[in-house]
């Protein structure tokens, strides 16, 4: 493959940056920094391609951070302008050089090459080789790998890729920003201030150990040593630095059943002995690399259960059990805990989000305890909203209609004589003033619910609500009953006319 050149220039396009510029915008959680940024936006465009043109751009402190959940982990952000040039490097001259060379199961942050499409492979995988012998999985995980990973052997991989001076300068001004003291003073006042409050927390002893041991086993970097944590740049190099052992292993070795996601490797096989041959080679060659892999590496028995993914694969008898890892559902409750207390537009959107990871799960429990998780149409959501008002009637707007469901359903036909269709009533957005007094008259409270957020809401002080239901049920089962009835009448009877007359006078006599 020959080497690029010439991909400065596309950096230096003005409808390249303003692309980027536009991409950024929509990501950046700073919003007072995005608004001062927007405000004089085609000054801070011109500055920006001026020092690039100059190769005069220089990158700024980054804020850095310490994440808590769902494990204590180290954030570095950028300035808007710092993040503008890093995707642009990314998209106009990394992602040209490297994307064609690497193997099609390096699955990580690619198009259309990401967890879903490591997931799949992993399954097509099992399914090929079958379960007529027991499956074993060679998994190796390599130790801090962001933070080890070395700028000089990382910037001979590139120049093999990359013919064009000026984005290997661009790339290195980019790495470099790692060397700078501040970075692992910052880190280290961080976790002296967490180590700090954690101290007056009422923990348990083993929970205040286990956390006090991750806080001080946080890594700091290294003279050039490590990426970046959160540059869009890091990711594609991370995915991109270990290619060559990918080749190796596919093409040397011939592992057919191979999947690098990041720092993971798996690779399936029958045969134990195989798998621990090519182990050993495989640590060899990341060594070479400059990198040590962790005491989580081995080998693993399908049929005690492996994790991948976020997920745990196990086979049994001639299918694969798929269910989801304990740790992840932790992070998922308390992310989601977090975010209904706070906001319920971020909290659906977020539970929505999640409906593909628990959808993959193939077992008991997921249809079980969590399917409630899945969050992404009006019924669910009318689910969540019961949870949290039991005595309220609970309404969903969608375009021109109010909608309800089960009990609220059958309540709401009750007062208003509406009817209940597929376990669901529903009405025009105008007959909602004339259902809001109803209610009232019944002293019966109101939630409703328009998009993501609760716009009306009203107490009675003591509801009425499941007396009214319970009047509302005893007249649905009367009218079911009745309905039953006329069905059973009209099939038994058809066209005997004297069979109704007969009838009629059985029911005179009640």
């Amino acid at each position: 493959m020959k080497r690029k050149k010439n991909l400065y220039k596309d950096i230096l396009k003005y409808e390249h940056i303003l692309d980027i510029v536009n991409i950024v915008s929509k990501s950046t959680k700073n919003k007072k920094e995005l608004l001062q940024f927007t405000c004089a936006k085609n000054i801070h465009i011109f500055e920006i391609f001026t020092k690039l043109l100059n190769k005069t751009y220089q990158f700024s402190p980054y804020h850095i951070f310490l994440i808590k959940q769902p494990k204590y982990r180290i954030i570095m952000s950028e300035n808007i302008n710092d993040k503008i040039v890093n995707h642009l490097v990314s998209k106009y001259i990394l992602l040209p050089s490297i994307e064609a060379c690497c193997i099609d199961t390096n699955v990580a942050t690619r198009k259309n090459k990401g967890s879903e499409y490591a997931f799949e492979k992993f399954c097509q995988y099992v399914k090929k080789i079958g379960f007529t012998k027991p499956i074993y999985v060679l998994k190796i995980d390599i130790s801090k790998y962001f933070y080890n990973i070395n700028h000089s052997i990382l910037m001979q991989k590139l120049e093999n890729k990359i013919k064009d001076k000026s984005c290997l300068d661009l790339i290195k001004a980019i790495l470099a920003t790692t060397n700078c003291d501040y970075i692992n003073e910052r880190i280290s006042l961080l976790v002296n201030n967490e180590l700090n409050r954690l101290s007056y927390l009422n923990l348990s002893y083993n929970d205040r150990k286990n956390k006090e041991s991750t806080l001080k086993s946080l890594p700091r970097y290294k003279k050039d040593r490590g990426l970046p944590i959160g540059n869009m740049t890091s990711q594609i190099l991370a995915v991109f630095y270990l290619n060559d052992v990918d080749h190796f292993i596919k093409e040397e070795l011939k592992c057919q059943y191979y999947i690098r996601y990041m720092d993971d490797f798996v690779i399936l096989d029958t045969d134990k002995e195989k798998l621990q041959f090519y182990f050993e080679v495989i640590k060899d060659k990341i060594f070479e690399n400059d990198l040590r892999i962790n005491n989580k590496s081995n080998i693993y028995s399908l049929k005690n259960g492996i994790s991948f993914l976020g997920y745990t694969f196990r086979a049994l008898g001639n299918d694969m059990k798929i269910r989801y890892n304990n740790a992840t559902i932790r992070r998922i409750s308390r992310n989601l805990r977090g975010k209904k207390e706070k906001d319920y537009s971020k909290f659906f959107k977020s539970k929505a989000s999640y409906k593909g990871y628990f959808k993959k799960c193939n077992t008991a429990l997921y249809y079980g305890k969590y399917k409630k998780m899945e969050v992404n149409d009006m019924y669910e959501k009318y689910l969540e909203l019961k949870e949290e008002y039991p005595s309220h009637l609970v309404l969903l707007k969608r375009g021109k209609f109010y909608r309800t469901f089960d009990d609220d359903a059958i309540l709401l036909s009750y007062v208003m004589n509406y009817q209940v269709i597929d376990n669901r009533v529903g009405f025009p957005l105008e007959g909602l003033f004339k259902v809001k007094s109803k209610l009232r008259s019944f002293s019966i409270d109101l939630v409703v619910l328009d998009g993501d957020k609760i716009i009306s809401e009203y107490e009675n002080g003591e509801s009425n609500y499941k007396a009214i239901l319970k009047e509302s049920y005893d007249k649905y089962d009367k009218n079911l009953k009745i309905d039953e009835l006329c069905k059973l009448i009209r099939e038994k009877l058809g066209t005997n006319i004297d069979g109704y007359d007969k009838l009629k006078e059985l029911i005179d006599a009640l």
